[in-house]
């Protein structure tokens, strides 16, 4: 478009160009044949102007001439009776039969009148050809800015596709880096030394980012391991000082309650390694395709019983059919965590209702709750390790269920979305349907 523009700009500047000094060159030609006819006496002796008209009509021209007397009768010229251009400058129409007797064709004449002292001289020239020429250059215009474009066009698409081409390479490797392939890097893209730089980069940021979280993850996972194995002989040391009662100092319920904080503790490692390992992509072995009906079936009937227990009405709704890539095992841990928390959080006789719905190609699996529900300000950080609210701090748990909901979405490429659901929580899981699914 840009080039189109420009060659039109050119274009139309040179037909102008050219459009005006034509019609200054053909006014320059009647100004000097005139001058040439009016040179010795300026028009004074008619009967020599006349001759020198009639002897200039005789030969076949460029000029065409009218010499005319005061009344207006024509003494000389081509110029039929009745055709008396205007003084100066002006434009006519001369009638010139065809070859042949045919019809009449009317040629453009451009006219200079001048008067003199008993008459009138009339000098014409045709601007036929400067309307063809004028006519030429409009189509060589037309057809030179057309092919420009058309050549602006094929090159930029070919530029724009051999561009895109290497940026898909660019892409194609963050989609294998974003699946899990950590030891990906962005191949090389060529088109210079810009792109190069940029590759370089994106590979020196992508080698940090994963000794980064390789470190990261390195600490969680030792500090998990070298707590577990002493939390365990610990509590294999108190479950036989309890089956022996050795030492009755002891009471058997401090015994007890240490095993219960040793296994919230033990909880809690164990989660926190599963949360380090869906994060490290752990997990998507196991994938199949599978319908979230079944997944939500195998829960609902766990956790019915449970519900009417603390008094709370469990329901289901499943308007989908659609299949999802994913760990069935994973998906019933994820839907477990959400119940759980509803039935700890909601409060006794509120509703809990399970659904899975399809929206624009994607398949969303949600719990609702009509309980006490989680103020704005703190919706942003449910996810957060170890975060509780205030209000919940006097219940069971330690923070890290919404955390491995959130873990177990990522690994399944979707999208976690808690709001409000007035009254109550409202959590969506997006996730994407499986391809082919209509």
């Amino acid at each position: 478009m840009v080039f189109a523009l420009g060659g039109g700009v050119l274009w139309a500047t040179f037909d102008f160009a050219m459009g005006r000094y034509a019609a200054d060159a053909l006014t320059a030609d009647l100004r000097t044949e005139t001058q040439v006819l009016l040179a010795e006496d300026g028009g004074a002796d008619q009967a020599a102007l006349i001759r020198k008209v009639q002897a200039r009509s005789r030969v076949a021209g460029p000029f065409v001439y009218s010499v005319t007397d005061a009344q207006g009768n024509r003494l000389a010229g081509q110029l039929p009776d009745g055709l008396m251009p205007r003084s100066g400058l002006d434009q006519i129409q001369l009638p010139h039969p065809e070859e042949g007797g045919g019809d009449v064709e009317e040629i453009p004449v451009k006219t200079l009148t001048t008067p003199l002292p008993d008459g009138v001289l009339v000098v014409g020239k045709s601007t036929y050809a400067l309307h063809e020429l004028e006519e030429l250059i409009h189509q060589l215009g037309i057809w030179a800015v057309a092919g420009l474009a058309l050549i602006a066009g094929l090159a930029g698409a070919a530029a724009g596709g051999l561009l895109a081409s290497r940026l898909n390479r660019i892409n194609g490797a963050a989609a294998r880096i974003m699946e899990g392939r950590r030891g990906e890097r962005v191949p090389t893209v060529g088109l210079g030394g810009e792109l190069e730089t940029v590759r370089s980069n994106l590979n020196a940021l992508l080698d940090w980012q994963e000794k980064a979280l390789d470190a990261l993850r390195h600490v969680s996972t030792d500090i998990a391991h070298d707590l577990r194995t002493p939390l365990n002989r610990l509590r294999q040391r108190l479950d036989r000082a309890q089956a022996e009662a050795i030492d009755e100092r002891v009471p058997a319920s401090a015994v007890s309650a240490a095993i219960g904080d040793l296994d919230q503790v033990l909880e809690t490692f164990s989660a926190l390694l599963r949360i380090g390992q869906l994060e490290g992509g752990a997990g998507r072995s196991h994938f199949q395709p599978l319908k979230l009906e079944r997944v939500i079936e195998r829960v609902f009937e766990a956790y019915l019983p449970v519900s009417e227990e603390t008094g709370h009405a469990l329901t289901r709704s499943v308007d989908s059919d659609a299949e999802v890539m994913g760990d069935p095992e994973l998906l019933v841990q994820l839907l477990t965590n959400l119940i759980d928390n509803a039935l700890t959080h909601s409060g006794a006789g509120s509703r809990i209702q399970i659904e899975a719905y399809e929206d624009d190609r994607k398949v969303i699996l949600a719990v609702r709750d009509t309980g006490h529900g989680v103020p704005e300000n703190e919706l942003g950080r449910l996810t957060r390790r170890f975060h509780r609210l205030d209000s919940s701090r006097q219940t069971p748990g330690q923070g890290l269920g919404l955390s491995l909901v959130a873990a177990i979405t990522a690994l399944h490429e979707g999208e976690l979305v808690i709001g409000s659901n007035h009254p109550g929580l409202a959590v969506r899981v997006v996730l994407p349907m499986l391809r082919g699914e209509p």
